[in-house]
């Protein structure tokens, strides 16, 4: 209950600060990243100026969440591209994205040291000579594609999919001028011992093994979270992420096991088998515990040593012949899991006959083993989550990040029945300018372009002489045009009101337009010649009407309007252009004159509708998207609209059942497709139109695990504690540049109204929050334990100051990377609460 008190007290205080609600969570990044991609010019995070070290790492990963969404559109992509850490990279390109049904090695074939920092390479020497390597991931035959489908478990999305069996990635390690190393004893001596960086993580080559006669060679790996030397009967204290292991050396032999040595340790309690150079053994937490090295003492008085690793991992990588330079053979066992869709393929030849050997390059092939079905990574997801044996990435300090669609605004174009016989057709303009149409009527057992009683002419008469608009019709004006490429047009649609024929003795004839979507627009016409002529102007240019002038009873007057405006009439049709460019057709004809009707609009075959986005609209090169439905009568002059929905050109999911009578589908061009089906009436489309097109997000980088670093023998028993630095210790000049200046102290606002910020922070260590709360006393109460809060104000000059924070720092940590990671974007509400599950997952609920 007094968790509750507390948090209707946050919410009141929000309600007494903020000037209107008007912003949902679901639409950040908004405003912070502006419509057209760039951020907003008075965009700031905050953090307090003696925050802990935890609300900065905070500010940055949103920072950097809000750069990867303003890279979709800007020129900000290539600030993202190449990165500050150099910790992950966008499968996009530049300008190029990775579209709907692309592989994500269309426009990235191979990463290299130059793009992801953990790609680094380095030198090895040994004995016979000295070589410098390079890590490669290659993604040119990896089958990784985004796509639009039904998931295992029966969720449609967005994904990016592998099929069973096909190749996830290519890591490749070339040695310049080849790794040489003495053969000995079955062993590659030269090469034991040697670190090298594997994917980001810093390892040690501890042992191997070569047989000359069949060119087998095994290469066994070896790294870990934490590196450590430690003395006999020495003990230190070591952190592992967020816990914390006693490490205590109990004895240590330099002449057992042929004189490789052998130690035995004991780790909060629990005592580990005797182990020697190059062995791995599980902790009954799961951690992995390892020894790299026993180093004997030199002199009586000093200790022998031992190398360890804490959190250790190690890889095992066999090839069966080196010498076959095009067959992968065995593959890899990584923490003693035998990776089954793993290859691998080591280029290298005997140089000296049982003397030395020159190691060329290393090939490590990976094919899916998705733990049922197909492997489908929706977004905020990671390969390695939906891999029946994740150890296959070698490392865990990599892996393929699918963030979903990018945000490009969008327009809403839907066709919708209002009754059991008529449709309409909603869309806006270019101009923004939103129409609301009777498309289609069943009547007589056949299909009517408009209403009960008005026609919709969207194809013109065949000569001025044919005057086919009566009194209530409407006319679809367009200068959109497929066939010459032009879609920056804008559609109108004029309902033709009354005539006024009084004058026509004096050859003049006025005739009454609405617009349906700005109103009402008067046009004199002229007698010329044989009838009257006059322009309607829109916002795509003028448009000749022509009058009949014999049909002038009670200014029942017949028109015939040039609907695609060439200056012609050559039955030419009215190809509707809506915001975002999307060209609809309205089907192939809008008359049958053998119908009872005559002019009416009638069609009494089923009429196609055509929606096509031309190529240019697309990142590449490629054919229109053409996509069709049609619209049919039904028994008792009903409407209904026929599935499939089909593409004749480009890529279309097609419909994808999700629940209660509703479907969804994508195309190339990322047009969400709704369909809802009530069975009892005519089915509902809407098309999510994206204002350009949808890219994929598409990352390729490191986890939050760092290389192992050394740390200098201890002997004290005490834990030590690691004091986080404050801020402004934290966070220096050359890392705010870097982020663009956009992470700043509470000590360099002067007013938060006049910026659309990011609070990181509760009110005990960030003013402005405290201040926004009405300063709390104590001022840790404005928040209950274990929760943090997303919340936004809105001033009065439209600007948003939006909170981030939690009563301790962990809580605040969860609540940023709640957002950092998306999970808001559908909190529909001003409020997100962010709290733990039992197993450690955050759980997001809109209050």
């Amino acid at each position: 209950m007094n968790n509750l008190r507390i948090l209707v007290t946050v919410i009141c205080i929000i309600l007494a600060t903020a000037a209107v609600f008007a912003y949902s969570l679901s639409e950040f990044p908004a405003p912070f990243v502006q419509s057209n991609g760039v951020a907003a010019p008075n965009l700031a995070i905050i953090v307090g100026d003696d925050a802990a070290a935890s609300d900065v790492f905070g500010a940055i990963d949103v920072a950097l969440a809000l750069q990867a969404a303003a890279s979709k559109f800007s020129p900000l992509q290539d600030a993202i591209e190449i990165s500050a850490s150099g910790e992950s990279i966008s499968m996009m390109r530049n300008t190029h994205i990775l579209g709907v049904n692309d592989f994500i090695g269309n426009l990235r074939e191979a990463l290299t040291e130059v793009d992801l920092g953990m790609l680094k390479g380095g030198t090895i020497v040994t004995s016979q000579a000295a070589t410098r390597y390079n890590q490669y991931l290659r993604f040119q035959n990896s089958t990784g594609q985004i796509i639009f489908d039904i998931d295992n478990n029966g969720r449609v999305s967005d994904y990016l999919s592998f099929e069973s069996g096909d190749q996830l990635f290519e890591w490749q390690l070339e040695f310049e001028r080849g790794l040489i190393s003495e053969i000995k004893d079955g062993e590659l001596k030269d090469l034991e011992d040697k670190d090298i960086n594997v994917l980001g993580q810093l390892m040690v080559i501890a042992d191997t093994d070569f047989t000359e006669s069949s060119g087998r060679l095994v290469l066994k790996l070896m790294g870990g979270a934490v590196s450590a030397i430690l003395g006999e009967n020495d003990k230190q204290s070591y952190k592992v992420g967020d816990k914390s292991y006693l490490v205590e050396v109990l004895a240590l032999s330099t002449t057992t096991n042929n004189g490789e040595g052998s130690v035995k340790f004991r780790i909060n309690g629990e005592l580990t088998q005797e182990l020697s150079k190059g062995q791995v053994t599980p902790l009954s937490d799961g951690t992995y515990f390892g020894v790299r090295n026993i180093l004997p003492s030199q002199k009586e008085t000093q200790k022998s040593l031992v190398q360890l690793y804490l959190g250790a991992y190690y890889i095992l990588l066999e090839d069966r012949n080196i010498n076959d330079k095009y067959n992968t053979t065995a593959g890899a066992i990584v923490n003693g899991k035998i990776v089954t869709t793993s290859t691998v393929q080591m280029n290298g030849a005997v140089i000296v006959a049982n003397k030395t050997i020159a190691l060329n390059s290393i090939h490590y092939y990976l094919a899916a083993e998705p733990i049922s079905g197909q492997i489908n990574i929706k977004s905020g997801e990671s390969l390695s989550q939906h891999m029946k044996t994740p150890e296959g990435m070698l490392v865990p300090t990599w892996d393929i990040h699918y963030n979903g669609l990018s945000q490009t605004g969008e327009t809403i174009v839907q066709f919708k029945p209002v009754s059991e016989s008529k449709y309409k057709f909603d869309f806006s303009n270019q101009e923004k300018i939103y129409y609301d149409l009777a498309l289609l009527t069943a009547k007589n057992n056949c299909l009517r372009y408009g209403d009960e009683t008005n026609d919709l002419w969207f194809i013109e008469s065949n000569l001025p002489t044919t005057y086919y608009g009566t009194i209530g019709d409407f006319f679809a004006l367009s200068k959109c045009d497929p066939a010459t490429n032009k879609n920056n047009c804008n559609a109108h649609i004029l309902k033709y009101r009354s005539a006024d024929s009084s004058s026509m003795s004096s050859g003049l004839l006025k005739i009454y337009f609405t617009d349906l979507g700005t109103g009402n627009k008067d046009i004199t016409l002229t007698l010329q010649g044989s009838s009257y002529q006059g322009e309607i102007q829109t916002g795509d240019g003028s448009f000749a009407v022509y009058a009949n002038p014999t049909q002038n009873v009670d200014g029942n007057v017949n028109i015939s309007i040039d609907l695609n405006g060439d200056g012609a009439f050559t039955n030419a049709k009215a190809i509707i252009g809506t915001r975002g460019k999307l060209l609809v057709d309205l089907g192939a004809t809008n008359t049958n004159e053998s119908n009872e009707e005559g002019r009416d609009a009638y069609v009494c075959t089923n009429p196609t509708i055509t929606l096509r986005t031309l190529s240019k609209e697309f990142d590449k090169a490629q054919g229109d998207e053409i996509i069709t439905l049609t619209i049919e009568s039904r028994a008792g002059n009903t409407i209904g609209m026929q599935t499939p929905i089909t593409a004749t050109s480009g890529y279309f999911s097609g419909l994808k059942y999700i629940k209660h009578n509703k479907q969804a589908g994508l195309s190339g061009f990322g047009i969400f497709f709704d369909f809802y089906s009530p069975g009892e009436r005519a089915e509902t489309l809407t098309l999510h139109y994206p204002l350009e097109q949808r890219g994929a997000d598409v990352l390729v980088g490191a986890q939050t695990e760092q290389p192992a670093q050394d740390i200098s023998t201890q002997t004290q028993e005490t834990m030590q504690l690691i004091q986080e630095p404050t801020a402004k210790n934290m966070l220096s000049a050359t890392t705010k540049t870097q982020l663009g200046n956009i992470v700043k102290f509470t000590s360099e606002i002067d007013d938060i109204k006049n910026y659309n910020s990011i609070l990181i922070g509760g009110a005990c260590v960030n003013p402005i929050v405290a201040e926004l709360q009405g300063n709390p006393q104590p001022c840790w109460q404005s928040i209950a334990p274990g929760i943090g809060l997303v919340y936004t104000y809105e001033f009065s000059n439209g600007n948003i100051a939006m909170i981030v924070a939690g009563r301790s720092a962990a809580d605040t940590k969860r609540a940023t990377a709640a957002l950092a990671n998306k999970m808001l974007k559908n909190i529909q509400t001003t409020q997100a609460r962010i709290t733990s599950t039992a197993d450690k997952k955050i759980k997001v609920v809109g209050v």
